[in-house]
């Protein structure tokens, strides 16, 4: 059954410490991008760790890719986590980083009791809530995963994308990046961005004060152009802050939004010759 707060992918802090000072059953998700914490170290109540780069398929050439439905359902088994479970994501740095990205592969592989702690560790630390460094026990689990191939998509999507009037490609790079003003560093990435796309900067969609998620009437104002949009796919650098969009569309209008999940790391290499606009 899914918990009912009062907004649709994120949950305020005050929230979440209202339901564990209740006894409510819930599972916390640490997904702090940078390699996994060695205890003691600061989290909310029960949280265990989510690596976006080792939760992914490692044998892919480019980082954190999607892994596959059985990688996922043994990582988390192994997390104990179970689908009956409501799902709380948060991480060091408020959402926009790998918060969203987990919440996101949550949902790839059918999880939809899942948030998002709005503002992450600094705002609940902020707000003077409670944290613990002390280990957390948990039972291994059996999870069971399917893919969602509607909320991923690859180059060939995004090809057909271009011509498709139904489909809108948005890209949450800084707008220097989109416009390739600025180098996308080595490994033979050419600057730009895909033909038709449109750049909607991931930060214009946060609070820089809280490193959330604005507020709703502020947020309606930013994504109503795309609200009747039949297909939005969001991309960015590796496929981690177009996840920002995607958590914004569903909290406003319980829209999908579909995430190149390689995203400009895979289009923005010179030796596939995919088209780019400057």
């Amino acid at each position: 059954m899914r918990m009912r707060f009062s907004r649709h992918s994120i949950i305020e802090p005050q929230e979440l410490s209202d339901l564990l000072s209740a006894g409510g059953n819930v599972r916390l998700i640490d997904a702090s991008w940078g390699g996994q914490p060695v205890y003691p170290y600061t989290h909310i109540h029960n949280a265990v760790y989510f690596d976006i780069d080792t939760i992914a398929d490692i044998n892919h050439s480019l980082p954190h890719m999607l892994p596959d439905a059985t990688g996922f359902a043994n990582a988390m088994g192994e997390m104990g986590i179970s689908n009956e479970d409501t799902i709380v994501v948060y991480d060091q740095n408020g959402i926009h980083l790998a918060a969203a990205r987990a919440w996101w592969t949550f949902r790839c592989f059918g999880h939809e009791n899942v948030y998002v702690l709005n503002g992450g560790l600094p705002y609940w630390d902020h707000l003077g809530l409670p944290v613990n460094d002390m280990p957390v026990v948990f039972e291994k689990t059996e999870y069971h995963a399917v893919l969602r191939q509607d909320l991923v998509a690859d180059s060939k999507d995004v090809m057909h994308a271009i011509d498709d009037n139904h489909t809108e490609i948005i890209d949450v790079r800084a707008p220097d990046r989109f416009n390739g003003l600025l180098s996308e560093g080595g490994g033979g990435l050419l600057s730009g961005h895909m033909p038709g796309a449109k750049n909607l900067f991931f930060l214009n969609l946060m609070n820089q004060a809280t490193a959330g998620l604005k507020p709703v009437t502020e947020l309606e104002s930013i994504l109503k152009p795309y609200k009747d949009t039949p297909h939005l796919i969001s991309t960015c650098g590796s496929g981690v802050t177009a996840c920002v969009l995607a958590l914004a569309m569903y909290d406003v209008y319980q829209k999908n939004v579909t995430i190149y999940d390689a995203s400009w790391s895979e289009w923005g290499q010179e030796s596939l010759c995919l088209p780019v606009t400057r």
